[in-house]
């Protein structure tokens, strides 16, 4: 078979993401979703860990103390996790709410919170300024991927939905990847530009959200008369009770989040270490440093995130899953044999594999509740998803961390243990998802 040209394979890639070529009952969010998804990824961008987290490390080193420093970062690389605990409070509060005001009011506030941190000093306060504004920003975030994971299910279609969002994952991606390269290089010319860069980032994101004002949510109004009349176990709650007995109701959803949460576990503890052996180990700048964190995982998602929708739209959740977590613990292996043979160029392959992983990640992260919950109660569903990452990200960061730091006070240069720790508990929540998909399998 005649290979396609190259120009012609670009020119189809770009009309596959025109609004046209998608289903009608979609197009006018989709068209919506990708306007905003060019401006509102500065403000995610902005707060990642790897972008955030590398200007802490390196602008506030000699400031603060090192091993206070390298939990800041922790925190700061949590944060996107950590702060997902909050989904139950975002869930409740807009149980039978406007779905769309309340996305628009939450991105409303991270703008806000991103632009204060241009006034942090660098001295400690200005450390936990820094700090309090980033976690603040991402709590509000997190309620806004609650319930935008409730516009997605239901302006979407099941057998389209996973496609969809890959285009509009793509888009947001190519746009965080820019950011941090951008970051990165004004940085390295002048470190305290980063104070005009966040209120830049928070005007420029000003666009994203007049977009997303105009989504109009397929249902709204049956929606909204289902969650007011929904006063049963499934409405969300404050009670942290409620939680435990979804996942004791549908054991098949409280196995699936067990495997869910050791594979998280095994890749959140990393995440602040990847960052602090940038600095210590390899030394690199600030575009170098954030090539490593953020920009090269973000930009291979493109590349490969169409792959892994079409894998989700035909499989389920835990077949899927029991196939991409082997690759966080390749990537974890390979950030070890970089850190012990301190080869950069390992690292960067490591980072690359990170990007696949990463790629499937967030669609499945996003999507996969579908598998198990109904329309009523996806909310809910969405919400325990969340908030147990949330669990984890509370604690696997500072305890990555603190693993790296006993190692190195133990023999210094030992810290890259914990990327052989880090990929074991991957591999156990692997095979568990392995065991869900026989069991799923074998009754089907």
């Amino acid at each position: 078979m005649r290979a396609e040209n190259p120009f012609a394979l670009f020119v189809r890639t770009l009309d596959s993401f025109r609004p046209a070529s998608m289903p009608a009952m979609s197009r006018h969010s989709y068209r919506q979703e990708i306007l905003a998804g060019l401006f509102l990824p500065w403000l995610v961008g902005l707060t990642e860990g790897g972008v955030i987290g590398v200007i802490v490390k390196k602008y506030f080193d000699g400031v603060v103390d090192g091993t206070k420093l390298n939990f800041a970062v922790a925190t700061l690389t949590a944060a996107p996790a950590f702060a997902n605990i909050t989904s139950f409070l975002w869930a409740r509060l807009t149980h039978g709410k406007h779905k769309i005001r309340s996305v628009n009011l939450l991105q409303i506030g991270v703008a806000i919170l991103v632009a204060m941190m241009a006034l942090a000093p660098r001295s400690p306060s200005g450390l936990v300024m820094v700090l309090v504004c980033a976690v603040s920003a991402r709590i509000c975030l997190a309620g806004v991927v609650t319930l935008r994971a409730v516009v997605w299910r239901n302006n979407y279609a099941k057998p389209v939905r996973a496609y969809l969002t890959s285009r509009i994952v793509t888009v947001v991606t190519i746009v965080l990847a820019s950011v941090g390269a951008i970051v990165g290089f004004v940085m390295d010319r002048d470190p305290s530009l980063f104070r005009l860069m966040m209120p830049a980032g928070a005007l420029v994101s000003c666009l994203g959200i007049w977009s997303w004002s105009k989504i109009r949510l397929r249902g709204h109004r049956r929606l909204l008369r289902a969650e007011a009349a929904n006063e049963g176990d499934d409405r969300p709650s404050f009670n942290p009770l409620r939680m435990l007995n979804l996942l004791l109701t549908d054991k098949r959803y409280g196995f699936f989040m067990l495997c869910q949460f050791l594979i998280g576990v095994g890749n959140l503890m990393l995440i602040p270490v990847i960052v602090v052996v940038v600095k210590e180990v390899f030394d690199l700048d600030y575009f170098r440093s954030m090539l490593v964190t953020h920009v090269i995982p973000i930009l291979t998602m493109p590349l490969i995130v169409t792959q892994w929708a079409k894998l989700l739209d035909r499989w389920h959740i835990a077949t899927y899953r029991a196939l991409h977590s082997w690759l966080f613990a390749i990537m974890a292996v390979l950030i070890f044999v970089s850190v012990r043979t301190e080869a950069v160029w390992i690292l960067y392959a490591a980072v690359v594999v990170r990007g696949v992983a990463f790629a499937g990640g967030a669609l499945a992260w996003n999507l996969g509740h579908n598998d198990f919950a109904r329309d009523d109660n996806a909310a809910q569903y969405m919400a325990v998803h969340v908030t147990l990452t949330g669990i984890r990200g509370l604690a696997a960061s500072f305890v990555g961390i603190a693993v790296y730091e006993w190692f190195e006070r133990v023999r210094p240069g030992a810290g890259a243990w914990v990327f052989l720790i880090g990929a074991a508990v991957v591999a156990v929540g692997a095979v568990g998802f392995f065991m869900l998909h026989r069991a799923i399998a074998r009754e089907r």
